[in-house]
């Protein structure tokens, strides 16, 4: 029904307007119809049917349904302070902060089905009061440090939990697939981290080198070299520069200070006519296999084992290069020998060169009291000499006696002379009775046993030629 006007008449009372009756009945007719109205926009509406208002909340009665605030063309969505415009969510005032806030123990989630970018005009700042933690929600989801302006480094880990730091060329970003890659050229840093401190107090943009690490290529890269290099550089007291303290070059050969640990096993000074010390603490020693270095002692460690020193092949053993020991043993009896200049060699001794005399030795033992020979020499080679002789008498139940007689011998071609000298170990008569005499071709010396048992004769003999 069309809503019914009051006629109001010119001016008051004057007699043209709707009488009282008929201006309420068309007022009545009015709000019937607009109560009717109204109880069917409310009945038919989703306002009543999926929407209810219940204080300050206004809320969905649809199970699982959504609550949608939609506009109108270009228009926003202002909730206070903050401006919805189609997927964008601003602040309304001036330089002032959007701020995503949770209560209790509740955490912010942004969940997207594709990439989550998050760009600012100048630095993000993510700033915890805990722990800051990348961590990927399926097995294999990569988080990703790039650059859009040319990286040379893309930090890259995967399900399997390393780190993988890819190197590019300039221009190269292999996270958006642009650019042409290049192999890294010898010196080229793949990655650097530094570590600096403050080297004033007096503001914090003042900063001094405190360590560094660097992994580069040691060599010019292809399709089948790929050698690399590491470097960890630290500051040493009372210095304001980095040195190198550990390294690893391209051939896996580790330096640590001057002291270089080659892959063949080998230690080595980097610098020249510099020392390798190596100094246990206390009473321990410096263990070298089966050897042991303490002070200027050097030991074997296993118990009775000889401490062997060898050169190879036909080398030598030195010392101090004042000696060169041969290479070999010698024979039985033979001696070292040196040549004046620091060489060794084994030679075997020979008695002296005599020409006009001669000396030997025997022992002999009588147990009876016959005449016996105990020495003999050719009369016609030697005119005569000297004997020396030990004997030990044993006349049993521990009796021993000792005595030593010294003879000077000579011939005349038939008979023999002597004339003797004698000491005893006793004050009785000595022990034997010795004679000389000519045998044939032969000068003889000969014993006779005195009451003892068994005596031994020493003998000991210088002679001088015919």
């Amino acid at each position: 029904m069309a809503q019914q006007n009051l006629n109001l008449g010119t001016n008051a009372n004057d007699g043209t307007g709707d009488d009282l009756r008929s201006a309420m009945t068309k007022v009545q007719a009015n709000f019937t119809d607009l109560y009717t109205n109204v109880n069917e926009l409310i009945s038919e509406t989703a306002v009543n049917s999926q929407i209810s208002f219940s204080g300050n909340k206004m809320f969905s009665n649809v199970s699982n349904a959504d609550l949608v605030l939609d506009t109108s063309g270009n228009g926003n969505i202002v909730l206070g302070n903050v401006t919805i415009h189609d997927n964008e969510i601003t602040s309304n005032r001036s330089n002032d902060n959007l701020m995503i806030t949770t209560t209790g123990t509740g955490t912010v989630q942004i969940i997207g089905g594709n990439d989550i970018t998050l760009e600012a005009a100048d630095d993000i700042h993510v700033a915890p009061n805990d722990n800051v933690i990348l961590a990927p929600l399926s097995g294999s989801g990569d988080i990703y440090h790039y650059a859009l302006n040319g990286t040379k480094t893309i930090w890259e880990q995967h399900a399997s939990a390393n780190w993988e730091i890819l190197h590019v060329a300039n221009g190269v970003n292999s996270y958006l697939g642009t650019g042409t890659a290049a192999f890294p050229v010898n010196g080229e840093d793949f990655w650097k981290m530094n570590v600096n401190g403050h080297n004033t107090t007096a503001n914090f943009s003042s900063f001094g080198s405190a360590g560094q690490m660097i992994f580069e290529a040691g060599e010019n890269w292809s399709a089948s070299t790929h050698g690399t290099k590491f470097r960890l550089s630290t500051t040493r007291t009372g210095q304001t520069g980095l040195e190198d303290r550990i390294g690893v070059d391209v051939n896996g050969h580790v330096t640590i200070g001057t002291l270089r640990f080659n892959r063949d096993g080998s230690i080595e000074s980097i610098n020249t006519n510099q020392n390798i010390t190596f100094a246990p603490n206390g009473t321990g020693v410096v263990a070298i296999d089966g050897v042991s270095i303490h002070g200027n002692e050097i030991r074997s460690n296993a118990s009775n084992s000889n401490l062997e020193l060898y050169g190879s092949g036909t080398g030598k053993v030195n010392f101090y290069k004042l000696y060169s020991f041969p290479a070999a043993d010698g024979t039985a009896d033979q001696v070292l020998k040196t040549d004046g200049s620091g060489n060794l060699t084994w030679t075997t001794v020979s008695g002296a060169s005599l020409t006009n005399s001669a000396n030997a030795d025997s022992t002999t033992t009588v147990s009876n009291s016959n005449a016996t020979t105990i020495d003999s020499f050719p009369h016609a080679t030697f005119r005569g000499g000297r004997y020396v002789v030990s004997l030990t008498a044993d006349h049993g139940g521990g009796d021993i006696k000792y005595e030593t007689h010294d003879l000077l011998v000579t011939h005349d071609g038939t008979t023999g002379y002597f004339t003797q000298n004698s000491l005893k170990s006793h004050t009785g008569s000595d022990m034997t009775t010795f004679s000389v005499g000519i045998n044939g071709s032969n000068f003889e010396l000969k014993v006779v046993n005195g009451g003892a048992n068994s005596i031994t004769y020493k003998v000991y003999r210088n002679l001088l030629n015919v």
